[in-house]
Order: C-alpha cells, then structure tokens, then sequence
C-alpha cells in the first residue's frame, strides 16, 4: 500500500514538472514566464506586439520584410525606433542574434528624449544564409523595460549552381601532389544582366577560368606545390561578378587537411673521436628517408553533401611519386629546422631522388669538455626524431 501511494505522488509530481513544457510545445507560441522567474518575455516590435504602453515604436510599416536577397548579395537596411513616450528611454544594447547580419554601428547606452529617433542601420549577408525562406532577430535591450525583438524577414534566391558543389573536400594532402579540382559554375540570369570575370591570382592554386557556354562557366584549381600551410585547410577562390548591385564576388571553396609526409633518421646515434685529429673537421653523415604510410586517408561525413563534394588526392594522383623526385627532397631540405644544435657544428643537406644526406662537421676542439650532446630535427610541425651524438676515446 505504502509504495502505490508513493508511486502516486511521484507521477502527480512529473505532471505538473512536465506541464509547462507540453503546452510550450503543443501552442508553438512564446510563452510570458511568471515574474517570480526573473525572465522576461520577448515581443517583436516589427509585428506590433508591444503592450500599449511600451516607449518604443518603429517606423518602418513593412513588418521586418526586407523582401528577396541573392547568395552572394549583401543588403543595406535601416530600422528606426521612435520614442513614443512623454519621458526619456535608455537603449542599453542593439545585439544580433545571427553571423549573417552586421550592425553599422554599435548601440550602447543610447538616450532617446520624447519624439526622438534611433536610426540602426545593418546589413545582411546573403552568403551565410541558406536558400529559402528566412527569419532572423535583431534584440533591442531597453533599461527597466523587458527585451523586444525586431525580426528581420525576408527570402534568398539562388542565381547560381555549382558542379559538383560550391566547395570541394580535398581531404588528405601532403602538399607536394599537384592535384587538380574542377567546378563548373553556371548563371540562372542571361548574359547581359549578370557576368563572371577572371580571379585574381591565389597563394596556393594556379587558377584557369574559362567561359565554355552562355551563362556557364569552368574553373581549374591546381595545387601549388608545398604552399599550404600545415593543419586544417580552407581557401576561398574569389570570381568578381558584375550586373547586379551590391552581387558578388562569387566564391568556391578547397578544403581538406594538409599532413606532410612523415620522415625518419636511418639512425639514432653518431660517435665522434674524443681528439679529433687531422687539418680538417671530422665529418659524420645519416640519412632522412622516407616513413612508410606517407598519406593517411579518412571519409569524413559531410553535414551538407548539397554544399561539400568529397573528392580525396586518389591513389592515381599519387603515383606521381613526388616523394621520388629530387625536386622534392629540396624543397624538403629548405623547410627542415635543426634544433639543440651546437653552433660551432656545421651542417651540409645534399637532396637525393629518395631522401637527404645530412653532414655534420665537427671542429678539432669539440667535446674536449663534455662527453655527449643531442639535437633534433622538425618538418613543419612534425618531429622528425632525436640524434645523440657520443664522445668516444681513441
């Protein structure tokens, strides 16, 4: 008897937990929490949804609709509150609540007398704006007044479509494969009224832009050899638009993960003579070869495959073989970074078509006072490994 009535109590107790949340969910409409809470509603001054007695008022009569905007347009637009009361109203803040719209200028703290007008001036950003329908919120916070919103409405048209998408995924790379990625960009308006003219010139692709068909478009994006920098990557390849206002520029995008290759010393230790005897210095050589799995792969999820297409470096490309060039194995040599090394050591990098040969040279002296030392080498932000380098009497 005792646990039914627990249970009872406890299920009576979840229901009036839960009965907020459920009528919230059920009406979809804001709900005016109990002042208790210290939480106030929101209401949106572009709708009329103020009470009556509120200080502000907006001008515009449009109901925050800022009608049609393109995907890579940006749009000017002005709200103008009013105060409507017979004392003076503080504006502490004018926030926005999304990364696609930009105030003009910051509001702090803004005293408005009676009848006088706060114009808030922003912009919206048609390229972070999903295709479709929107709606966005711009939050005014008035001293000893509750927030109001004023909704900002509106609908993004696409003029352009991407093949295979406006970004493509590169995944893996370790910057020495000269890869090429293609996009055909074509325009949903006639010539006259909407054009597509050369990039400027990038850091990390050679770009070939060309005009195949009325109102299309072909770009040629080729890796520049070991340009990128290491880590996560992303570029923006920028095409200037003309025939519409405030339009463009149009932008693809690369991206992936850029992993150097990974090296090796072909050995871990170097003895030298304790008295170094001779006219010249004692020389010491190893190698920097090459570690096996020299690209690593993943097949990432993409969260929007209409926006991302996934084209990794492919086993085709890699049998260029880069790592097999002595092209390579320079440039490799002009990025390594010897650390802890001795100043009076000298060292010499001679690029094969399979690794490097490092040369130590030792002066006559060294290591009459300590008996070993150690020094490693990076490439980028990898390391490469340690190298000791031990006093051996004769």
């Amino acid at each position: 008897m005792m646990n039914n009535l627990r249970i009872l109590i406890f299920s009576l107790g979840l229901l009036l937990l839960l009965q907020p949340c459920l009528t919230a969910e059920e009406t979809n409409e804001e709900q005016e929490l109990p002042a208790a809470t210290g939480r106030q509603p929101f209401y949106v001054l572009t709708s009329g949804t103020a009470p009556a007695n509120y200080p502000l008022a907006i001008k515009e009569t449009h109901g925050g609709n800022v009608g049609t905007i393109y995907e890579f347009q940006t749009k000017s637009v002005v709200y103008t509150l009013k105060n409507i009361s017979d004392r003076q109203v503080t504006v502490r803040d004018v926030k926005s609540t999304c990364r696609c719209i930009q105030l003009d200028t910051p509001v702090e703290n803004r005293i408005l007398l009676p009848n006088q007008e706060l114009p808030i001036p922003f912009t919206i950003d048609g390229t972070r704006i999903k295709e479709g329908k929107f709606d966005r919120t711009l939050m005014v916070v008035v001293k000893d007044q509750p927030p109001v919103r004023l909704g900002v409405i509106g609908e993004l048209v696409p003029l352009i479509d991407f093949t295979p998408a406006v970004c493509i995924n590169f995944d893996y790379y370790h910057g020495y494969i000269p890869f090429t990625r293609t996009f055909v960009i074509k325009t949903k308006l006639d010539d006259s009224k909407l054009q597509l003219s050369q990039p400027k010139e990038n850091p990390y692709f050679d770009v070939k832009f060309t005009k195949t068909a009325p109102q299309t478009y072909t770009l040629e994006a080729t890796a520049k050899k070991r340009m990128f920098p290491q880590g996560r990557f992303a570029e923006k390849i920028e095409i200037p638009a003309t025939g519409i206002e405030n339009y463009g520029p149009v932008f693809v995008v690369l991206k992936g993960y850029v992993a150097l290759p990974r090296l090796k010393f072909d050995k871990s230790k170097i003895t030298i003579p304790a008295n170094i005897q001779g006219n010249g210095p004692y020389k010491a050589s190893f190698e920097i070869l090459a570690s096996k799995n020299e690209l690593p792969f993943r097949r990432p999820q993409e969260r929007r495959a209409d926006l991302v297409a996934f084209q990794p470096v492919s086993v085709e490309e890699q049998k260029v073989q880069t790592l097999k060039m002595v092209e390579t194995w320079t440039q490799i040599a002009n990025e390594l970074q010897f650390n802890d090394l001795p100043a009076e050591v000298a060292i010499e990098k001679v690029p094969r078509a399979d690794g490097l040969t490092i040369t130590l040279s030792f002066p006559a002296d060294f290591l009459k006072e300590m008996k070993s030392f150690m020094f490693y080498a990076k490439h980028g932000k990898n390391r490469i490994g340690n190298v000791q380098c031990l006093k051996t009497e004769q």
